[in-house]
């Protein structure tokens, strides 16, 4: 029974080349990022000229960054979620945003 909680645990992380700490970091630096993206558009909703490419822009660092690090078949333990990691972020945003947003 045990061992059937560890592995529900680790499964998913080990698949991507984690340990069960990294990915909680990963998940939840892109999860915060996620939020603030989602607060900004609710913002942007109410006061048009507030936030016009903040969650377009969030997507598209998002987008680039997961795709980064599928590509390649050693992520680093030093990657960061965090902000300071999106300035050097190279990532196109999916089509659907590149049409409606012009990006």
């Amino acid at each position: 029974m045990m061992r059937r909680w560890h592995r529900l645990f680790t499964e998913h992380p080990r698949s991507v080349d984690e340990t069960y700490g990294q990915h909680f970091g990963m998940a939840t630096g892109f999860g915060f990022r996620m939020i603030g993206g989602g607060i900004a558009c609710l913002v942007h909703a109410v006061l048009p000229f507030a936030f016009t490419r903040t969650g377009s822009r969030t997507i598209t660092q998002l987008h680039g960054r997961m795709s980064a690090r599928h590509s390649d078949p050693a992520p680093s333990a030093t990657w960061s979620a965090g902000p300071a990691a999106s300035a050097d972020v190279a990532g196109e945003a999916p089509a659907v945003l590149r049409r409606e947003h012009g990006g």
